[in-house]
C-alpha cells in the first residue's frame, strides 16, 4: 500500500461515470499514439506519475512521486536516465511532485515534502535550489505542487497551501507573487497546476474552486473559466495545464478522467477520456505537457503509466537515391524526394523540420527544389543529406529501412523507402552482447572484396547514433582494433569504422563509411577507489580563438574521466545553440568545433560543461 499526496481536509470530487457527458462536435482530439509505464520501481515503472514535461529536444521528463525520482524517456517512451531518492539532500526528493523545462534544457521539481524547488541539467546534474526546511519559522513555500517556465527563463510556482503563485529567476531569485485564499477574482483555493504560454500569459489551475484563471506576467488578472460539473469546459478537481505553440489550453480534469482543450480565453474546443485502463482512458489524470510537434503527454496517475496523443501521422511518399550504399561510390550527398499526398502540398513542408532516421536533418549547404522530379504529374520536394551522416545510421543488409520524417502543413509526417547497404561487416562486438568500462576488447571487421582501404579511424557512440566520438585514426585496416572500453554506461553503444580528414571529434569530417557494428551495451565498472594524486579536474580551457572571427568557434576543454559528459553552446538568454556527448572522449584535454551547422552571429556566447554531477562554465566571444 502506498501513501496519498493528498494534504488532510482537502475534498476531492468523483463524479459517478454515466454522469460525464459526450463531447460537443467542434475540433477533432487528437489520436492515441502510444503509452509507457507499469506500476513498480524499475527503469521506466512508475509509481504515481503527477508531474510531466517535455524538452525543446523532444525528450520526457517524469515526477515519479512515489519512486522519489525523476525519469527521462524519449518521445516514444524509451528509457534514458532517472535521478533521486528519499531524502532531503541535494537531489534526493520527498515527494516529486511537478516538474518543468527551461529554454535552456535545464529540469526544476518540486520537492512538495521538503518545500522547495531544485533545478537540475537535463541529465539530472544538481545545479541549485531554493525554498526553505519544513520545519522553518519562516516558510518560503507551504504546500509547492506545481511549477512552470516562461521563455525569458522565469519560474513559477504554484502554493497550493498558500494560495499564491510566486516568481522567480530561474537562480531562485524572488521577483513578485500574487494571490490570497478566496474565490473572486485573483484569489485562489488550492492552485495545483500553473503554465504559461508564448505570450507569457500565466494560466493558474484551482482544484477546490474547479476553474482556470488566467494572468499576465506580473500577475495582472485577465480572464477565468470553468465551474464543477461534467459539462463541456467544466471540471470536478482539475489538476493540471499545458499551453501548445498555437496558444491552446490543455487541462487534466481529475475527478472526470478526461483531458479538455479550450483556447487562450477558455472558448471550449474539444475533449477525450473517460475512466479506465484502455487505451486514451483514464484514472485521475494528474499532469499534462505538451512538445514543439504538438503532441500532448498525459500522467496517467492512477494507471502509473504515460500516455502520449497528437495528430496523426501523414503517410508521406518517400524515394531515397541512390537505391543502394556501397563503398564503390563516395560522393558527398544522398538525395530524398517528399511527395504528399492531397489535400497537402509539397510546398507545406518544413525543410527545418525534416529527419532522417530520425537524427539526420537536411544539409542546409546544399539547394532544395519543388518540381516534378520522378513525372509523375504531383509536385515534390527534392532534399539532400550528408552522405556520411546516413550511413552511420544504417547497417549492412539488402532491405535496410530508410525513414524521413518532419512537418507539413503543421501535421507530422513520415515516410519509408528501402535500400541496400553494401559494406564491411563490424563485428565484434555482436549485437545485445556486454562489455564492461574499462576492459579492453576487440572490434572486428571484414572488407567487402575489391575495397582496398590502408587506414581508418573508429567512432564510438553511446546513443545508438544520435552522436559519434572519435575513438582513434590513422589505423592500419588489419580488420581488428584493439579498443580501451570508456566509462559510460548505456545499452545503446555502437562503434563504426571510417575515413576521416582530421581529429575533429564530432564527426563532421567523415569522408566514408565502411561500416557501423549493431547495438550493445557498456557495463560501469564499481569500485574503482582512489583516483590518487594525478586526477584530472574538470575544464574548460577556453575558446579558440577568443574572440573568434566569422562562425568558427574551437573550444578546448578537460574531462576528468570516460563518464557521461556534454559540452553545450548557449546565447545570452540561456537557449542551447548546439551540443555535444563527449564523455566518450575520455580523461585529458580535448579540443572540438562547437559551431558547426550554426550561424554564430556577433556577439557573447557561453560554454557549460558537465559531467559526474560537477558543472564549469565559460564566456566566448564572436566578431566579424
Amino acid at each position: 500500500m502506498t501513501s496519498s499526496p493528498w494534504p488532510v481536509g482537502i475534498t476531492v470530487a468523483f463524479l459517478s461515470f454515466a454522469s460525464i457527458l459526450p463531447a460537443t462536435v467542434g475540433a477533432q482530439p487528437p489520436a492515441y499514439l502510444t503509452q509507457w509505464g507499469t506500476e513498480g520501481s524499475g527503469d521506466g515503472q512508475l509509481m504515481y506519475p503527477t508531474g510531466v514535461a517535455a524538452d525543446v529536444a523532444g525528450d520526457v521528463y517524469v515526477a515519479d512521486l512515489n519512486n522519489y525520482r525523476v525519469q527521462k524517456f524519449t518521445a516514444t517512451g524509451t528509457y534514458l536516465t532517472q535521478w533521486g531518492s528519499l531524502g532531503s539532500g541535494d537531489g534526493q526528493f520527498g515527494y516529486p511532485i511537478g516538474v518543468a523545462t527551461d529554454v535552456a534544457g535545464d529540469v526544476y521539481v518540486v520537492d512538495l515534502n521538503n518545500r522547495r524547488i531544485q533545478k537540475f541539467t537535463g541529465t539530472g546534474v544538481y545545479l541549485t535550489q531554493w525554498g526553505s526546511p519544513p520545519d522553518s519559522m519562516n516558510r518560503l513555500f507551504i504546500a509547492p505542487y506545481a511549477v512552470a517556465t516562461d521563455r525569458t527563463g522565469d519560474v513559477y510556482v504554484a502554493d497550493f497551501g498558500d494560495h499564491r503563485i510566486q516568481k522567480f529567476t530561474n537562480t531562485g531569485t524572488y521577483l513578485t507573487q500574487w494571490g490570497s485564499f478566496g474565490s473572486g477574482n485573483g484569489e485562489f483555493d488550492s492552485p495545483i497546476g500553473v503554465a504559461t504560454d508564448a505570450a507569457g500569459d500565466v494560466y493558474v489551475v484551482e482544484f477546490q474552486n474547479h476553474r482556470i484563471q488566467k494572468f499576465t506576467s506580473t500577475g495582472t488578472y485577465l480572464t477565468q473559466w470553468g465551474s464543477f460539473g461534467s459539462g463541456d469546459g467544466q471540471f470536478a478537481n482539475p489538476a493540471g495545464v499545458a499551453t501548445d505553440a498555437a496558444g491552446n489550453v490543455f487541462v487534466a480534469d481529475f475527478g472526470n478522467h478526461r483531458i479538455q482543450k479550450f483556447t487562450s480565453t477558455g472558448t471550449y474546443l474539444t475533449q477525450w477520456g473517460s475512466f479506465g485502463s484502455g487505451d486514451g482512458q483514464f484514472s485521475t489524470p494528474r499532469g499534462v505537457a505538451t512538445d514543439a510537434a504538438g503532441n500532448v503527454y498525459v500522467a496517467d496517475q492512477g494507471n502509473h503509466r504515460i500516455q502520449k496523443f497528437g495528430p496523426e501521422s501523414i503517410a508521406m511518399a518517400f524515394d531515397f537515391t541512390p537505391n543502394t550504399l556501397n563503398l564503390s561510390a563516395q560522393s558527398l550527398w544522398v538525395t530524398g524526394l517528399l511527395e504528399p499526398a492531397s489535400p497537402f502540398a509539397a510546398s507545406g513542408i518544413d525543410i527545418a523540420s525534416i529527419r532522417l532516421n530520425g537524427t539526420v536533418p537536411v544539409d542546409p549547404a546544399t539547394p532544395t527544389a519543388l518540381g516534378d522530379h520522378n513525372g509523375n504529374g504531383v509536385p515534390d520536394l527534392m532534399v539532400k543529406f550528408s552522405r556520411a551522416a546516413v550511413e552511420l545510421t544504417v547497417s549492412e543488409g539488402d532491405n535496410v529501412a530508410v525513414t524521413a520524417t518532419g512537418m507539413v502543413d503543421g501535421r507530422a509526417f513520415s515516410g519509408t523507402d528501402y535500400i541496400r547497404v553494401r559494406r564491411a561487416r563490424v563485428s565484434p562486438p555482436l549485437a545485445g552482447s556486454h562489455v564492461t568500462a574499462g576492459s579492453v576488447t576487440q572490434v572486428g571487421w571484414q572488407m567487402p572484396s575489391g575495397i582496398m582501404v590502408e587506414s581508418i579511424a573508429l567512432l564510438f557512440s553511446p546513443d545508438a547514433g544520435s552522436t559519434w566520438n572519435l575513438i582513434a585514426q590513422g589505423q592500419p585496416n588489419t580488420g581488428s582494433y584493439n579498443w580501451t572500453v570508456p566509462n559510460v554506461p548505456t545499452d545503446q553503444a555502437k562503434v563504426a569504422v571510417v575515413l576521416v580528414e582530421s581529429v575533429d571529434a564530432s564527426g563532421d569530417n567523415v569522408d566514408g563509411v565502411l561500416g557501423v557494428s549493431e547495438t550493445f551495451s557498456i557495463e560501469a565498472v564499481v569500485g574503482v577507489g582512489d583516483r590518487g594524486p594525478a586526477a584530472l579536474a574538470l575544464a574548460i580551457r577556453g575558446a579558440t580563438p577568443n574572440p573568434a572571427a566569422g562562425d568558427r568557434l574551437w573550444v578546448e576543454f578537460t574531462l576528468r574521466d570516460g563518464s557521461l559528459a556534454r559540452l553545450e553552446l548557449m546565447d545570452v538568454a540561456g537557449r542551447v545553440l548546439t551540443s555535444r556527448q563527449v564523455g566518450a572522449l575520455g580523461p585529458g584535454t580535448h579540443a572540438l568545433s562547437l559551431s558547426d551547422g550554426v550561424a554564430l552571429r556577433p556577439g557573447i556566447y557561453f560554454l557549460r560543461l558537465t559531467q559526474g554531477g560537477s558543472e564549469v562554465r565559460a564566456r566566448a566571444a564572436v566578431v566579424k
